[in-house]
């Protein structure tokens, strides 16, 4: 059973890519730009998710992650969000979880299109290193 899983090569996160993986607790991809619609949906013990480069989250793409407490997005960019249904029902929305951004780009998020319903989710990755690394 993978408990982590972490991928510097692969690009684009399709859909279902990793949907209802229920053992997956924590994930990283250096290199994805592309999280697809359903993508992590359905990983129910999925607690940190770790996304440097990303520049577009599809439809429900941590749909029902109920253990996601960290999702992690370093790209110098505000990342585009299809809608605000990718994160919902996760433990961002429904828990405390939050999303960590660069700092220069906390108060971007906070009005972006689609992020702007967590506005009160979003910390600055610098301020936490042990949780981003």
């Amino acid at each position: 059973t993978i408990t982590s899983y972490s991928n510097d090569r692969v690009t684009t996160l399709g859909r279902n890519s990793f949907q209802y993986c229920a053992s997956l607790t924590e994930v990283e991809f250096a290199s994805v730009t592309s999280i697809g619609i359903y993508a992590l949906a359905n990983c129910s013990k999925l607690a940190k998710a770790k996304f440097p480069v990303a520049e577009s989250i599809g439809n429900y793409a941590f749909n029902s992650c109920d253990s996601l407490d960290a999702l992690i997005l370093g790209a110098n960019k505000v990342v585009a969000l299809s809608n605000t249904n990718a994160i919902t029902t996760s433990g961002i929305s429904v828990k405390d979880g939050h999303i960590y951004v660069p700092s220069h780009l906390v108060e971007s998020y906070k009005v972006a299109n689609n992020w702007s319903n967590f506005a009160d989710k979003f910390r600055a990755i610098e301020d936490y290193p042990d949780i981003c690394g």
